[in-house]
């Protein structure tokens, strides 16, 4: 198989898979969670496609026309939108703040998905299990420490204090819920010895803790999901329980159809299910619609909903939300993708999962004995589709989506014929060549993790001057700008603070914050205050109104 010492696809997958899960930077990074995790996807992303392209001559390319041609065509779209988009150049390339969902990103996701498609099917599968139960695992008792007040690490949130180590509870609830297709099933093994399954019930509890513990409600939705996809492939490879496979496939849908009643309360009982949220999420789901149809080829640029969600503010709306409000997401993936990238960039993201579910329910169909591997991957998938119609995406997650599509995507029935794909060598000269994507790809991350450490030394130093260096150099982030501002502003530097706030709206015009804090500053004049009232307006034409 492969030589010694060589990094083959399979290693490259689930490495990447393991350390954007779990990796985080508390102790020296300003956003501890997405550019470290942004980083590591950009560094492993494109040694993937690397692997690809040296070994493209064994990996059988003609048995995947299908699912290539459906990237060829999301990558053109990517491409198409960052290209026709608004927002600054360093954005269209990285993504906002806090985000980092922007056009690269999504093209190196598309090389994961690729990467695991082309794998060695049969060995990669068991690997995916045991890094979800770890990661899983390892969160959880994490999740657990926060729950108890024994946190090592300071961290700055102001949600739950129970969030593991993706920094948000959402995020952290949906991926425990996501991780329990591995215990769940592992119970439903009947393989699985009888003082393992205790031990994996005991995980199934601790799990249902921390997710309680992080006060988020998708997460206890999307165990459910696991759950029952679970249930039904234990049901359909038991001939003594199949005959019950459609009374429970009926109950299940029935139940969907309540809950989902329940939440839109429109069921003949009181909602227990409804929260506000789900009228924001309402609002913006609206708002990225009308960006889309607005857009329908280019979008407004991929992690462009934030400047742009208030120009398709209704009256009513605008009066909900109020001046505030920020919001960077429509809250779902999908309507994300088309506000983005346009109609045909999620018709292309749709076309992929289709295919990967088409292939699911055609292994579904010939399933005998229960395949405990396989329906973890499966489960996990489920929830992760469900996580992406009720939340916002974020990195950690974001790979598990895409890798476990690619591997569904894959031929399961033909594992045997696929592990036996041949590699290339490692010459001299692909060493050579790997090297230089490794450091091609640190000298792409390098400005914005190190731009990240020094913004946060230089806030917690109190050094102005190193503070306004940090943020004037590449790549310029308008929410430093405003945040730096406000602070200079409200420690008496107003001097500073004005022409902090003038460079803001010059990093970014279309920004509605920047242009607010403008007209906030103590030292600008009448006519930036006016200009700034003008750009106000012209950024949330219903809001003055509504207000």
């Amino acid at each position: 198989m492969a030589v010694k010492g060589r990094l083959n696809l399979n290693n490259l997958v689930t490495l990447s898979l393991f350390l954007v899960t779990i990796t985080t930077a508390p102790l020296f990074a300003f956003d501890p969670v997405n550019v470290p995790r942004f980083s590591l996807l950009v560094i492993f992303g494109m040694l993937i496609g690397f692997q690809i392209y040296l070994n493209r001559k064994t990996l059988r390319f003609n048995q995947h026309n299908l699912i290539i041609l459906l990237l060829l065509i999301f990558i053109i779209f990517i491409i198409i939108s960052m290209l026709a988009s608004q927002m600054p150049w360093p954005e269209r390339i990285y993504g906002v703040e806090g985000r980092n969902l922007g056009s690269l990103t999504y093209f190196l996701l598309v090389f994961v998905l690729l990467g695991t498609t082309l794998s060695e099917i049969k060995s990669i599968g068991p690997k995916l299990v045991s890094i979800l139960n770890f990661t899983g695992i390892f969160n959880a008792i994490y999740g657990l420490i926060q729950m108890l007040g024994l946190d090592p690490f300071d961290w700055i949130n102001p949600y739950s204090p129970v969030f593991g180590f993706f920094g948000n509870p959402n995020f952290f609830a949906s991926f425990i819920g996501i991780a329990s297709s591995g215990a769940i099933n592992k119970v439903l093994d009947v393989k699985t010895k009888a003082i393992h399954k205790l031990g994996w019930t005991l995980i199934i509890f601790l799990y249902i803790l921390v997710i309680t513990g992080s006060k988020s409600q998708q997460g206890i939705l999307v165990l459910i999901s696991v759950s029952v996809v679970s249930l039904g492939f234990w049901f359909k490879t038991h001939a003594k329980y199949s005959k019950y496979l459609v009374g429970y496939t009926f109950v299940i849908g029935l139940g969907f159809i309540a809950g989902l009643l329940d939440i839109l309360q429109k069921a003949p009982w009181p909602s227990f299910l409804y929260k506000q949220s789900v009228t924001f999420r309402g609002d913006y789901w609206q708002a990225g619609t009308h960006m889309a149809l607005e857009n329908p080829i280019t979008g407004v640029g991929l992690d462009g909903f934030r400047d742009n969600y208030r120009s398709t503010l209704t009256f009513e709306r605008a009066a909900r939300l109020g001046a505030g409000e920020a919001v960077d997401s429509a809250h779902n993936i999908f309507i994300d993708l088309a506000a983005g990238g346009g109609i045909f960039l999620l018709f292309a993201y749709l076309l992929i999962l289709l295919l990967a579910l088409v292939k699911v329910l055609s292994q579904f169909k010939t399933l005998t004995e229960f395949d405990a591997t396989y329906t973890v991957l499966v489960g996990a998938w489920v929830g992760y589709l469900l996580q992406s119609v009720i939340s916002i995406n974020q990195i950690g997650l974001a790979i598990w989506g895409w890798c476990l599509t690619g591997f569904l995507i894959a031929d399961y029935s033909k594992i045997e014929e696929n592990a036996k794909k041949p590699f290339n060598k490692f010459k001299i000269r692909d060493k050579i060549l790997f090297l230089i994507i490794l450091f091609i790809a640190i000298g792409v991350v390098r400005p914005l993790f190190l731009n990240d450490i020094e913004y946060r030394a230089a806030v917690k130093s109190g050094d102005i001057t190193r503070i306004e260096n940090v943020i004037r150099e590449f790549p310029q982030q308008v929410g430093k700008y405003i945040y730096i501002a406000q602070l200079f502003e409200s420690n008496g530097f107003s001097d500073r603070s004005i022409i902090i706030a003038r460079e803001a709206v010059k990093v970014n015009p279309r920004n509605y914050e920047a242009w607010q804090a403008l007209l906030s500053m103590s030292k600008s004049t009448e006519i930036e205050k006016e200009n700034a009232r003008v750009m106000l307006k012209q950024l949330n034409p219903n809001l003055q109104t509504a207000n």
